[in-house]
């Protein structure tokens, strides 16, 4: 059977992982070097794509998304599985059509991706872009994802936040501004159509994730609602030994029926319709797929990142206190490389540090909260207005946004060579079943969080139901129907119909 026939499923093995557009791929060949970048092997044997080319449908579709993305974690990642994920149903498009302008992956590699992302400290979702970046362009790729989808939010918090810095004594004082706080809780009061929009979307890649992810396996399924439940009801403070906790579940789980299997303890029959292999006492077979990133990148990578926290470590415990300009970077940095589950988080690690510390008032530091939940991108994004507050416009927001965002993306461009050798192992490509469920049921969980938030009445779940009509029946892209979302609720909003708002 082709790759073609079936995109989830080769002779009973798990999918190849490589990235496809139409018949071609737009990611780094099928070798293991992780070397390449921008070129591939195609599916049919029509042309590849080249690294511009790549780039600039990677740029694109990413600014796209940076202006979009609203609503959280989960919304980011429903929208790039809509941007990025392959369904079976599309087939592909040897004529050409509109597969042809598209980088697509299979919903397995996606999963995988997103499992990986949420393992290691700081902001999944924009791990979960860079490594798509990466996975088509190699570190190119990965830095032009980055750049532009982060740079709407950072261009907004950086403008606003520079109107409370102060100068005092070389550092940042953080004045109020009761005008600005005003315009912020304005927006946020009219911007409640575009979480709805999204929202719907979230929900779609959701319920596409579960069925790819669980199918029909029981086993699979019950990781998935634990998973979910977890991700729930465990307090903040206890978010990153959960997601850890529950990634380990999925492992052992699955580790322990293949052991029981085995062992002629129980059969696999009955759960046929689960994800290829998941259930057979024969592992999995390694999929290609290949980061574009050397073992060699990655080992720089990782050794930065250890050096540059020691560093960090160093000056803010030296006797004599660092300056603004060193501590509140060094500060930052070490927040990256210790933040687990998002900016769900990194929010009260942020409010504690930056007020106890002085650095800003605590109404400064909401308004710049309450800004960047009505904007697109990632909640780490705030640091752009903590560090142009604080230390004074772009350079100081440029500072701050490097110190916290880099940590996470170093430890994950440096782990993702290493994933592509790891994954072939046996062992480990038969617990990755159960990695992925629980994967998915904390998407779920994020599901719930979103929504809850997101719908404040009725106009606003007409809107996400509209949206989800509009993409399922009319094939609509999300960012229509968010801004069309975005544009109705304000409406809706301005002329009191469906709230309570």
């Amino acid at each position: 059977m082709s790759r073609d026939d079936n995109p989830d499923r080769v002779d009973g093995e798990a999918a190849p992982l490589l990235p496809t557009r139409g018949t071609t791929t737009g990611g780094g060949g099928s070798s293991g070097n992780g070397s390449g970048g921008g070129g591939g092997s195609g599916d049919g044997g029509g042309p590849t794509l080249t690294r511009r080319a790549t780039l600039a449908i990677l740029l694109r579709t990413f600014f796209v998304l940076g202006i979009t993305a609203f609503g959280g974690p989960p919304a980011h990642i429903g929208l790039m599985h809509a941007a990025f994920v392959r369904r079976p149903e599309d087939g592909d498009d040897a004529a050409g059509g509109s597969n042809r302008r598209k980088l697509t992956v299979l919903d397995a590699a996606f999963v995988e991706l997103f499992a990986l992302s949420s393992a290691l400290p700081g902001p999944s979702s924009t791990q979960l872009a860079t490594a798509l970046g990466a996975t088509f362009a190699g570190i190119p790729g990965a830095l032009a994802v980055l750049s532009v989808w982060i740079l709407p939010a950072f261009t907004v918090l950086t403008a606003v936040g520079s109107t409370f810095y102060v100068p005092v004594g070389g550092g940042g004082g953080g004045r109020a501004d009761g005008a600005v706080g005003a315009a912020v809780e304005t927006v946020t009061h009219y911007a409640g159509g575009f979480v709805a929009a999204a929202t719907a979307h979230v929900v779609l890649a959701a319920v596409a994730i579960v069925r790819r992810t669980v199918g029909g396996d029981g086993l699979l399924g019950a990781v998935a609602v634990v998973s979910t439940a977890v991700g729930l009801l465990v307090p903040p403070a206890r978010v990153p030994a959960a997601f850890g906790g529950v990634l380990l579940l999925g492992a052992t789980a699955v580790s322990l029926r293949h052991a029981a299997v085995s062992r002629g303890w129980m059969t696999a029959a009955g759960d046929t319709d689960g994800p290829a292999g998941a259930t057979s006492t024969t592992p999995v077979a390694a999929t290609e797929w290949t980061s574009n990133v050397s073992r060699s990148t990655g080992a720089v990578l990782l050794a930065a990142t250890a050096v540059a926290t020691v560093v960090a470590v160093v000056v803010l415990h030296r006797p004599t206190p660092p300056g603004l300009w060193v501590a509140v970077p060094a500060t930052f940095w070490l927040m990256g490389v210790g933040v687990f589950g998002g900016g769900i988080v990194l929010l009260p690690m942020i409010l504690r540090t930056v007020v106890e510390a002085s650095w800003l008032p605590a109404p400064v530091f909401l308004t710049g909260f309450a800004l960047s939940q009505t904007l697109p991108g990632p909640l780490f994004n705030l640091s752009a207005f903590v560090g142009a507050a604080v230390l004074g416009g772009l350079p100081g927001a440029a500072a701050v946004s490097a110190s916290l965002f880099a940590p996470g993306i170093a430890l994950l461009l440096g782990v993702l060579p290493y994933w592509e050798f790891l994954r072939g192992a046996p062992a480990l490509r038969r617990v990755l079943a159960g990695v992925n469920a629980a994967a998915a049921g904390l998407i779920i969980g994020g599901v719930y969080l979103l929504a809850a938030r997101a719908i404040r009445g009725p106009s606003e779940f007409c809107i996400a139901v509209a949206a989800a009509a509009a993409a399922i029946q009319g094939g609509a892209p999300p960012p229509a129907t968010i801004v069309g979302g975005g544009v109705v609720g304000a409406l809706a909003v301005a002329s009191g119909v469906g709230g309570p708002f």
